[in-house]
């Protein structure tokens, strides 16, 4: 980690927020002169959100400043240049609760203030934040919550400024992630009565345009979906209110929220039905670099519900839902998806960035928690903690960057060990959410425990080789690991999950390994009548194991189902994003509001199938299709390498590939030159 000293800076605070929640938003103010014009530097942190302003203006188009880390242990600094010219200025920096002191901190933040520190060098000299500054409570935002809304007066200037107070901030470490930005602009695709749909479900906020008499209070509620009367459905959200509020300053206004998101399709406004409205789509910066497309408009759409719900969720740090009392930072979903987040786009800093918080929160015995930034409400979870080996790895593979490990292996080293005092004193490996979500198919924890033990094991033998150092214990130990599984669970593989992990984690071999395939089998075609039953930890590996098995047949099988339960499923039910759980809306109606979102990217994971096998797309830019199923053809990019596959008659497949200049690539083995190739070949 780089160190940063803003030094003179001083953190400081506003006296009269009393770090409770629902707090008024705090303005701080430096005057200033320069006499020259030039390039200003403004470096930033805050315990908070903040938005930087001169003389009135925003200097950036960065959003939720300085972003969210682990505040146990560090902050980041924000640097932003900007030109200023000859004369008086005045720099505000506006300080809302944000991921600090709102209430989604309410059980890790011991009451709080948010505060800030800040340097600013121009033409003619520094600026530096301390005892001399002035703050106000007294402004426009009333309150500013992420999971409640904002309340905003634009009729209430800033005043009555007072004297800052000096604050205790946290060590200070450079960005190095992607901001988050306004990307899209969703116009309403309809209207009826006051509650406007927006077509897909995002992450951002409504931007209305509305007249109404001075005084008027006008509210706006989000939801991800109507109930059956054709009303918000909001009990999901459960206590997050999720609501904007802003008080008419008379005549015709637009408002759009500054320190809050939520997750949403629809939203009702209240108070005006003079009004206009569009949404905006905000999330992490990041560049993708994928495109499919195939001759199935289903799985099209579901491929589109995966890239939506990975952009809604990819808000500064991998968070499991947008919309209620949560947007946490589970390792478990991030570990899941994130071979497909990295399909998907360019998202190397994104993670290493999180990473940073994840190693920091990593217990003293080794413990990796299984959310992060805190609280800490459990750790070591089987399939959760062991993100802390997993992610590493996978962003290894996609970039080839050794230094990704390497940053990493002191922490996953200490896991390893974590677990193997477990193991010699007798302990089981915890795995308290199972299989989390299964259908009514669950398997042994401690089985579970034990195979992500042996399979992060067989990732420190390749960790280790890459980076050079003896592979030798843990290949012994690895061995070891298998014997035991295979001599505990033989006979206790019955779900799919327990036979899809032990075939795609090799930890079965030789007749153990053929009945358990035929289990698998069983299970879905015999047992289920040909659909999945996995949960959070069985999924990403189901069809992965039945190509392994040799059943790519049942595989397509599983993907094209369109009855419940499926991944179809869910889009014929008119979804735009990944469900939480499969039975998040049946024909029956809606699953408990308890855990029901409609925005959870984890069962998204089937699209690393879909590229890497179904597309035969490798991170490392090998390919192997493997055509299949219903479709006639397929045709994917990643990179600016371009792969399509297509059924002729007589069994035969037409494959044709691009390889841009900068990709080296392979077929089957056979090295491509740049160019285009095209081949025709039996099925």
């Amino acid at each position: 980690m780089e160190k940063i000293s803003l030094a003179p800076a001083q953190w400081i605070c506003d006296p009269l927020h009393n770090g409770k929640t629902m707090q008024p938003v705090s303005c701080f103010i430096k005057e200033f002169e320069s006499v020259q014009a030039g390039t200003a530097e403004l470096t930033i942190s805050a315990l908070g959100i903040v938005v930087p302003r001169m003389d009135g203006k925003e200097i950036t188009d960065e959003l939720f400043l300085p972003g969210w880390t682990d505040y146990n242990f560090f902050a980041e600094t924000r640097t932003l240049r900007f030109q200023i010219t000859p004369g008086k200025h005045h720099l505000t920096l506006e300080l809302a609760d944000g991921w600090y002191a709102g209430e989604i901190a309410l059980k890790c933040n011991n009451g709080k203030p948010p505060c800030l520190i800040a340097k600013l060098d121009h033409p003619d000299g520094q600026v530096v934040s301390d005892k001399n500054w002035l703050c106000s409570s007294d402004g426009p935002f009333m309150y500013s919550d992420i999971y409640m809304g904002e309340m905003y007066d634009p009729a209430r200037p800033w005043q009555n400024f007072h004297p800052v107070k000096a604050a205790s901030g946290l060590p200070l470490e450079k960005y190095s992630g992607v901001p988050v930005r306004r990307i899209k602009k969703y116009p309403a695709s309809a209207r009826q009565g006051n509650i406007v749909d927006f077509g897909s479900n995002i992450t951002g906020y409504a931007a209305v345009k509305f007249n109404a008499p001075a005084g008027k209070k006008i509210s706006i509620r989000y939801a991800e979906t109507l109930d059956a009367n054709g009303q918000l459905y909001t009990v999901n959200l459960r206590t997050a209110t999720a609501t904007d509020h802003c008080i008419s300053p008379g005549g015709e206004f637009s408002y759009t929220p500054t320190f809050t998101f939520h997750g949403f399709r629809y939203i009702e406004v209240e108070g005006a039905d003079d009004f206009e409205a569009e949404a905006y789509l905000i999330h992490s910066d990041l560049t993708f670099h994928s495109r499919f497309e195939c001759s199935s408009p289903l799985l099209n759409q579901l491929v589109k519900n995966v890239e939506q719900s990975w952009r809604d969720n990819a808000l500064d740090i991998p968070t499991d839902c947008p919309q209620r009392d949560e947007r946490r930072g589970w390792l478990g979903d991030a570990q899941i998806f994130c071979k497909s987040a990295m399909y998907l786009s360019d998202a190397e800093a994104f993670f290493r960035r999180w990473m940073k918080s994840v190693r920091a929160a990593q217990r003293q015995d080794g413990a990796f928690a299984d959310l992060v930034p805190g609280p800490y409400w459990s750790i070591g979870q089987a399939g959760w903690a062991d993100a802390g080996v997993m992610i590493p790895w996978d962003l290894y593979c996609f970039t080839g960057k050794k230094e990704i490990l390497e940053e990493n292996f002191n922490n996953m080293t200490a896991w390893i060990n974590y677990r193997e005092e477990r193991r010699k004193h007798n302990l089981p490996q915890e795995a308290k959410y199972g299989d989390w979500l299964n259908l009514d198919d669950p398997t042994d924890s401690e089985l579970l425990g034990d195979a992500f033990h042996a399979h992060c094991v067989n990732l420190m033998i390749k960790i280790r080789t890459v980076l050079g150092k003896d592979v030798s214990e843990m290949t012994a130990l690895s061995a070891q690991l298998k014997k035991s599984f295979m001599d505990k669970y033989r006979d206790k593989l019955h779900s799919q999950t327990a036979c899809a992990i032990a075939v795609n984690f090799d930890l079965v071999d030789g007749e153990i390994r053929q009945r358990t395939i035929e289990q698998l089998l069983d299970n879905i075609l015999e047992q289920r009548n040909g659909h999945l039953s996995t949960g959070f930890l069985g999924t990403p590996h189901l069809l992965h194991a039945l190509t392994k098995a040799g059943r790519n047949d049942i595989a397509w099988q599983l993907l094209e189902e369109t009855t419940y339960p499926s991944w179809l499923y869910q889009v014929t039910m008119g979804a735009t994003t990944m469900w939480e759980r499969w039975y998040t809306l049946t024909e029956k109606g809606f699953a408990s509001p308890n855990m029901n979102s409609f925005n959870h990217y984890a069962y998204g994971s089937v699209f690393d199938w879909i590229i890497g096998v179904a597309m035969g797309i490798k991170p490392d830019c090998s390919i192997d299709p493997h055509p299949g199923g219903t479709c006639s053809s397929m045709e994917a990019e990643y990179r600016n390498l371009k792969v399509r596959w297509e059924k002729l008659p007589d069994n035969k497949i037409r494959y044709q590939i691009s390889v841009p200049e900068n990709i080296s690539a392979t077929f089957r083995g056979s090295k491509l030159e740049h160019g285009n190739h095209d081949f025709i070949l039996d099925n």
